[in-house]
């Protein structure tokens, strides 16, 4: 059924943020058309039909920086980047060492992350064209991509609205025009943008930050807006999911944030003082809201989780001993930090090698805010024990420009992935060929062991086709018949 949807509401002020009552969707679409997603999520006890706040569910917060590596953050191992306040975050809570973004690039990984949905089955396979780079330079043909989600696309926020929380996105959207039309109460700084279109530095052009004055920041008025956000919600719990713009290109950072790292020693391919002035001012401000929650006097516990939507950004940065990089499928371009903080089940100082995925976000999140299990989402709630071993999958039928892994023509070419416990299975859309690497001895992946298990190869292989058959996946229809040559190989 259609969605009903009530009038955005955008913060106008960066200074003084108006928190506004919530919408109700008077008739909720749990999902695109012919989806199985179901969500009882009314208080049959309330006179008003609105559920009752009179609760102590946590407050929410999805911290999700872009184009953040794997190795990115103290915590993760990096000698060169200064993260106190995440590495806190992690001391106190569950890191998972193994997890991983639905996507090479930001907005199929996150529309995937905010409905629970594979890419194929929202349809968002890139950002922009799949057909990148010059005409001529394609071997494929490539099946359509969409730009945006449909206003009224279900969203685990719409649910987490519909069960009582106040419902606040900060920073980057990237998905459609507007977070409100996808469970959003609030907005700041949210729209079509996948990069901070006149620059981290005011003036921002983005919706919130009109009159932020000369001088301020963008990754500061996030930390503003995201505490004023927190000390709105009154009563009710709440959901913030803040996808700050830091650490997306342009890299820029005030001096005082690049002063520290000048003349430090690099560590391996980290050594970019602008860019850990950027982590650097991120770190800082979920120092802040903590401190603000805890001085709030809210009676609620705070759950973070703290991720990234995809790897980070050669040369800018380095995920080793991951090899790739964002718009690659290899680890480096897939495999994201992840920190659970707060959570009952999320043991202080403990770390997993469980693999997991993005989609495991929203029923996790959905658990904590008190609902029941949502039928038709693949992801599982992180809360749980998952002895056996599941497969994770990728399809990226798309090109993209750019400087490619061991001198190849193309940063991506089209393809898909599929990891089930240790190993992970490549294939090539223009060959064919499969690749196969033990991640446990080979995170690397150097050494292609594809020959050496053809059983084993081709098991997942048609695992992987199963499952683009179940999911409605589109693969390239044929050659481009427009081809003429290689693009021009860049050198590493």
């Amino acid at each position: 059924m259609d969605a009903v949807r009530g009038a955005a509401l955008v913060v106008a002020s960066w200074s003084r943020l108006a928190w506004l009552p919530a919408l109700c969707w008077s008739a909720l679409a749990l999902g695109a058309p012919g989806s199985e997603l179901s969500i009882d999520a009314r208080a049959a006890d309330s006179p008003t039909g609105e559920p009752p706040f009179t609760d102590d569910r946590p407050d929410l917060v999805l911290l999700m920086l872009d184009d953040w590596g794997w190795r990115d953050a103290g915590f993760m191992g990096s000698r060169f980047y200064s993260t106190p306040h995440m590495d806190a975050l992690a001391r106190e809570g569950l890191v998972y060492e193994h997890a991983y973004a639905a996507a090479p690039n930001c907005a199929p990984s996150r529309a995937s992350l905010l409905t629970g949905r594979w890419t194929p089955e929202h349809g968002i396979l890139t950002v922009n064209s799949p057909a990148r780079g010059k005409k001529g330079t394609r071997r494929l043909l490539l099946p359509e991509s969409r730009r945006h989600l449909d206003d009224g696309t279900w969203t685990f926020a719409m649910a987490l609205q519909e069960l009582g929380y106040a419902t606040a996105h900060v920073g980057k959207w990237h998905v459609s025009e507007d977070p409100g039309g996808h469970g959003f109460d609030s907005n700041f700084a949210g729209g079509r943008w996948g990069h901070p279109p006149e620059g981290y530095e005011a003036p921002h052009g983005l919706p919130g930050t009109e009159e932020a004055p000369a001088g301020s920041w963008l990754t500061d008025l996030e930390g503003d807006a995201a505490i004023e956000m927190l000390a709105g919600a009154g009563d009710r719990p709440l959901f913030l999911h803040w996808a700050s713009y830091a650490v997306h290109t342009p890299i820029q950072a005030a001096r005082g944030d690049v002063a520290p790292f000048l003349g430090r020693p690099a560590d391996g391919g980290q050594r970019n003082a602008k860019y850990a002035g950027m982590i650097a001012a991120a770190d800082r401000q979920l120092g802040r809201l903590r401190a603000a929650h805890a001085a709030s006097g809210r009676k609620r516990p705070l759950v973070i989780v703290l991720t990234s939507d995809n790897g980070g950004l050669a040369p800018i940065t380095s995920m080793e001993p991951l090899t790739g990089w964002k718009g690659m499928l290899r680890e480096g371009g897939i495999r994201v930090p992840l920190v659970v903080h707060g959570a009952a089940w999320a043991t202080p100082g403990s770390r997993s090698q469980e693999p997991v995925h993005h989609l495991d976000l929203a029923p996790t999140l959905l658990a904590l805010g008190g609902a029941e299990p949502v039928s038709g989402l693949e992801g599982r709630d992180l809360a749980r024990s998952h002895e056996e071993p599941r497969s994770l999958y990728w399809h990226f039928p798309c090109y993209l420009e750019g400087r490619g892994f061991d001198g190849d023509a193309w940063r991506m070419r089209p393809g898909g992935a599929l990891r089930r416990g240790r190993w992970k299975l490549h294939q090539d859309f223009e060959s064919g060929r499969l690749r196969l690497f033990d991640l446990v001895e080979d995170p690397g992946e150097r050494t292609d062991l594809a020959a050496d298990e053809p059983q084993l190869t081709k098991h997942l292989e048609d695992d992987l086709a199963a499952w683009r058959e179940r999911v409605g996946a589109q693969l390239p229809p044929g050659p481009d018949p427009g081809f003429i040559a290689e693009p021009v190989r860049r050198s590493r």
